[in-house]
């Protein structure tokens, strides 16, 4: 008998499943017979409701909080992590950097194709114009909690990165 990819499916743990981004991974992990979801956190449950799991791979799209928590248990349990969630401080991100000794993790504040060669073109230009003005605005929708977002914040250390100048970001 031939094995197919869905008798073997991608074991998630989702972190913040009760977020946009945690709804739409729900979304697409129904519809996608190689994903399955075995365990679920929002802000109400904790790494206790999940502790029985053997997940393939955490996602975590939650909190700067809860990102940690996540990047913890997957150091434990050598899990690796994927996470998009933003507003982590400098120090949240030095904690990770070093629980990714332990395990493999992969955090972005933007994981869109489209935004990551946007940030690697304008490293570009900011190369070749230092001394233009460059000014970074977002528009979000109101129940967004971190601003100056993680995206703007990427494309704004792209640009610093390459010798941008005369950034500003709002």
């Amino acid at each position: 008998m031939t094995k197919k990819a869905n008798d073997n499916p991608l074991r998630i743990i989702l972190v913040g499943a009760s977020g946009r981004m945690g709804q739409e991974i729900i979304k697409l992990a129904a519809a996608a017979p190689t994903l399955k979801i075995v365990g679920s956190l929002d802000e109400k449950s904790s790494w206790n409701s999940v502790s029985d799991k053997k997940p393939d791979v955490v996602i975590d799209f939650s909190s700067p909080a809860g990102c940690l928590e996540a990047a913890e248990w997957c150091a434990k349990k050598k899990t690796p992590l994927v996470s998009g969630t933003t507003g982590l401080s400098p120090q949240d991100l030095a904690a990770l950097k070093k629980l990714s000794q332990k395990t493999a993790v992969l955090w972005s504040p933007n994981m869109s194709l489209g935004v990551n060669i946007l940030s690697e073109v304008l490293a570009q230009f900011a190369g070749k114009f230092s001394d233009a003005e460059v000014e970074i605005e977002e528009i979000h929708h109101v129940h967004k909690k971190d601003k100056p977002s993680g995206t703007a914040k990427l494309l704004k250390e792209s640009i610093e990165k390459s010798g941008g100048q005369n950034l500003r970001v709002r």
